[in-house]
């Protein structure tokens, strides 16, 4: 009987550790047109392309639901110059071509690593680098579009390597989950 414990452990073990654990390296399967199936965001779609551009067509700028001290919430995370933020209200709709990357963010748990992966959209090259080449762009460039914003990935996979299976923002966590599925071509 300990055995058959034992083993159902370690089966257990390999599962969940291959599904949280597995790195995420064909950033190809990004490449295409991804739309989302929710009312909120009807049209709105990410364009990624190949050579590292994109569109971000339509995506809801606020949620429908302001937070408890009448701020909007913002659906994709984003950093930007001080004149873009103030511009920011204005806007109903993130629509801009540009450029994008992925970044890879690693955590242990039970030093296991563990990753977790970001799209970044920048309608600027620059804006895509390093946190320093970023931060010295805004900083030389107080302009009124100077901004990335990101999309989370989740990506797994019972055995490596881990496979990209939609994007996500999330409006109020954890109330709001909005994703966005790659658009099957027939």
């Amino acid at each position: 009987m300990q055995k058959l414990y034992l083993f159902l452990c370690v089966v257990a073990c390999i599962i969940f550790g291959s599904c949280s654990f597995t790195k995420w390296d064909n950033y190809k399967e990004l490449v295409g047109e991804w739309e989302s199936p929710w009312d909120f965001c009807k049209g709105s779609k990410f364009i990624f392309n190949e050579d590292g551009t994109c569109q971000v067509i339509d995506v809801p700028m606020r949620g429908k639901d302001p937070n408890p001290f009448g701020n909007p919430y913002y659906t994709l995370a984003l950093n930007g110059s001080k004149k873009f933020k103030e511009k920011l209200p204005q806007q109903e709709k993130w629509n801009f071509s540009g450029y994008w990357a992925v970044e890879e963010d690693t955590f242990y748990c039970f030093s296991l690593p563990y990753y977790r992966y970001w799209i970044v959209m920048s309608p600027y090259r620059e804006m895509l680098g390093t946190d320093q080449e970023c931060d010295s762009f805004i900083s030389r460039n107080n302009a009124e579009d100077v901004f990335y914003v990101s999309i989370d990935a989740w990506t797994q996979s019972f055995f490596p390597p881990a496979c990209l299976h939609y994007l996500t923002f999330y409006v109020r966590d954890p109330d709001n989950f909005y994703d966005f599925f790659r658009v099957k071509k027939e």
